[in-house]
């Protein structure tokens, strides 16, 4: 005895609060992925001797 199953996909409206939180959420993630790259650039420069702690700045060797 064979039975087929029928699944229907419920479309569900989305809340103001929901899109709000997605949209918060992503925009977190993109400020995260900002700080790690700056995280990343101060460490390279520390590492490379580029970083002037008087002026708390990157020094460029070449003018």
């Amino acid at each position: 005895m064979n039975k087929h199953h029928a699944f229907v996909a419920e479309i569900k409206e989305k809340t103001r609060e929901e899109i709000l939180k997605e949209k918060t959420y992503r925009e977190r993630c993109i400020v995260g992925y900002r700080i790690e790259e700056m995280e990343k650039e101060y460490e390279e420069a520390r590492n490379y001797k580029r970083w002037d702690k008087k002026r708390e700045c990157y020094v460029n060797r070449k003018g």
